[in-house]
């Protein structure tokens, strides 16, 4: 009774994973698989994908030990028959799993126990030995490699065990604290075996006592202390949920933990970010060096748009950073950084507090001209390139307070070249409409032509500013007339 109180309790999760070990058919059924239930539940009419082909499948009808039933849960043994596939589209060590659920591992970190071979065999495990691996029904070859600090680690003795990072020729699809056999190249032997802790480690040569900690945690499943330091360990930022599928617990259980833990943490519109108070500090200092080198190297810039800090800040966009840092974690700490006073952020653009304040005295004063000019010329305005000529400017600065002045409300912007006045619009509009007005009931609109002549303009103008009107709903046209809407 006691070894039985031991024994742990099959995860129920809410992913259910099935190593087939038999197919076979049935007269008038179908495909019939067999194996037992690792984890999770199947119930009657469940959708299940097949490991490795992806193909979809159906469950007909279950049977535990023999009995039939509406479900079948972890730890017990389960023949399912499927829909949806043939005999041929199934063998023994295929996996049926929750759709989306399994995927494949070709490196892995884990802990093994080296038994060793029988005693005229008996001999030492070496870094680099190539071994069958056997993961629930499924075999394939690896190769050992023993984690240490030293770069050559010595053998393995039977009896002991250490962490090691074993690379496969053809990937099993591993998940957290999974059991697996090692068993010796030629001639087989059963050599060990280990539990699965990383199913997503880096190739290493080496690692230091930190990465030996964090191993050694998993291994004991004290996922109070590993967890932070799992989300601290590659500096870059990571999720409850990323985290506790990695370790195989619920996302509530692991926010918790890392609530509770010294980890910054930075919250976006669709999720909560964490990572060590030091790397969000070496992060928000590298923003900010870059926003100053680009404030420095382009003096008559108010600022520079999101995504275009982000590339200088992540300049190799495959790198780990670039990948784990999103545009809405960046876009997040640099509001962070916004509430502290740092720089500012409007409208998808970004400028260091204290760096812009030459440029926006620039673009105040060019924002200014520009409003005075373009108001003296009426209905008849210069294109950008003419602005940007007279006022002896370059054209991205005369385009860029153009649309400010746009995005404010103190212009409208027409044929993308053509900035007016809100005045001269409202003016336009009135002579428009008393225009229109003075037809009688049944009498014919006015053309393109005749509203040129009515605001005495070119028809460069007066086209932009009719197509304007008809989009706001003032006018109609029918044919070459305009009417009032």
């Amino acid at each position: 009774c006691r070894a039985c109180d031991a024994v742990a309790k099959r995860p129920r999760t809410d992913t259910a994973r099935l190593p087939i070990d038999r197919v076979f058919t049935i007269d008038g059924a179908g495909t019939v698989v067999t194996g037992t239930l690792w984890e999770g539940s199947i119930a009657h009419d469940n959708v299940l994908e097949l490991w490795p082909s992806g193909a979809r499948a159906r469950v007909r009808s279950i049977q535990v030990h023999g009995a039939s039933c509406a479900k079948a849960v972890a730890g017990q043994r389960v023949a399912l028959n499927l829909g949806g596939v043939k005999h041929g589209d199934v063998s023994r060590g295929d996996v049926l799993a929750t759709p989306d659920a399994l995927h494949g591992v070709a490196r892995f970190n884990a802990h093994l126990r080296y038994l060793g071979l029988p005693r005229e065999r008996a001999e030492c495990l070496e870094c680099g030995r190539q071994v069958h691996v056997h993961h629930g029904t499924r075999e394939v070859i690896g190769r050992i490699k023993l984690l240490h600090e030293n770069c050559t680690p010595a053998p393995l003795e039977p009896g002991e065990t250490a962490f090691v990072q074993l690379y496969l020729d053809d990937p099993l699809p591993l998940r957290f604290g999974d059991r697996f056999i090692i068993r010796s190249f030629s001639p087989l032997f059963t050599i060990g075996g280990g539990q699965v802790l990383e199913t997503d480690a880096s190739p290493r040569k080496r690692v230091d006592a930190g990465e030996l900690d964090v191993l050694d945690g998993l291994r004991r499943k004290d996922f109070e202390a590993v967890l932070p330091d799992l989300a601290t360990i590659r500096g870059v930022p990571v999720t409850a949920n990323a985290l506790a599928n990695k370790v195989g617990i619920t996302e509530a259980d692991a926010a918790k933990i890392l609530d509770r833990s010294l980890l910054a943490h930075v919250k976006t519109a669709q999720e909560t970010i964490y990572l060590s108070a030091e790397a969000l500090k070496q992060t928000c200092s590298r923003i900010e060096e870059e926003l100053l080198a680009f404030h420095k190297a382009n003096p008559r810039a108010l600022d520079i748009s999101v995504r275009a800090l982000m590339r200088l800040v992540w300049q190799q966009a495959d790198s780990p950073q670039a990948q784990a840092w999103t545009d809405s974690r960046f876009e997040a700490v640099l509001a962070t950084m916004a509430q502290a006073g740092t720089l500012c952020v409007e409208a998808g653009k970004v400028r260091h507090a204290q760096a812009a304040s030459s440029a926006q005295a620039l673009h105040d004063q060019v924002a200014e001209t520009l409003l005075t000019r373009l108001d003296e010329q009426g209905l008849m305005v210069e294109g950008i390139s003419a602005l940007a000529s007279a006022l002896e400017q370059p054209i991205p600065l005369i385009a860029q307070v153009l649309g400010e002045l746009v995005r404010s409300g103190q212009l409208v912007r027409l044929a993308s070249d053509f900035h007016f006045t809100k005045r001269h619009i409202q003016a336009a509009e009135k002579q428009l409409r008393d225009g229109l007005g003075a037809n009688a009931p049944g009498k014919d609109g006015l053309t393109a032509a005749e509203v040129r002549d009515l605001w005495q303009v070119s028809r460069k103008y007066a086209i932009p500013l009719l197509e304007y009107f008809d989009a706001q709903g003032i006018t109609k046209r029918e044919g070459e007339l305009r009417f009032l809407a």
